[in-house]
């Protein structure tokens, strides 16, 4: 079956940080943090869609296969997962700008949420990641995102610069369940 997808308006809110808050966490190996290389593309749309299909996510679902291949090559992205028993529990990615490092996707799987994890995980991806240059940790989120996510963001430091509707691609399925 072919996913449609529309172009809808959606309140999106445009984060930043400076001194991103890091920290080396014990995992007790029950958690591992990976940095991911040479990436499947069709395993990583699989975590991607499994995370991200209750708020929209379609960023990397959209482009074909050999298009998200070079986005996942990129020498200035950055893909993290968090594992759990080899089991994957989340996904960080971001992108390495001039100025700034662009937080694009961060989220755990349905089953993880509300465990107290996001917090650690993104503190330890940055804490192995301490070698940019950048001065400032960009994101935005918006109003179809996790509940607490905004929230969630202005807690680890993030402050808000702008809030705008943007125009962004969600499946026909998605919009029709979240019809306002």
């Amino acid at each position: 079956m072919q996913i449609r997808y529309k172009k809808i308006p959606v309140k999106t809110y445009y984060l930043q940080a400076k001194n991103m808050p890091c920290a080396k966490v014990n995992w007790q190996n029950r958690f591992e943090i990976i940095k991911k290389e040479n990436i499947d593309t069709s395993e990583y749309r699989k975590i991607y869609s499994e995370i991200g299909k209750d708020f929209g996510w379609t960023g990397h679902l959209i482009p074909g296969e050999k298009r998200l291949a070079k986005i996942l090559t990129s020498p200035r992205l950055h893909i993290y997962y968090l594992y759990n028993y080899q089991k994957v529990a989340g996904l960080i990615a971001f992108k390495e700008h001039a100025q700034s490092v662009e937080l694009l996707y961060f989220g755990l799987i349905p089953e993880y949420i509300g465990k107290g994890l996001g917090k650690k995980f993104m503190q330890s991806v940055f804490y192995f990641a301490t070698g940019f240059e950048q001065e400032f940790v960009e994101l935005h989120t918006c109003e179809f995102d996790h509940p607490n996510a905004l929230s969630f963001y202005l807690s680890l430091g993030f402050k808000k610069i702008k809030e705008q509707i943007d125009c962004e691609f969600y499946s026909v399925e998605f919009i029709q369940k979240h019809s306002r």
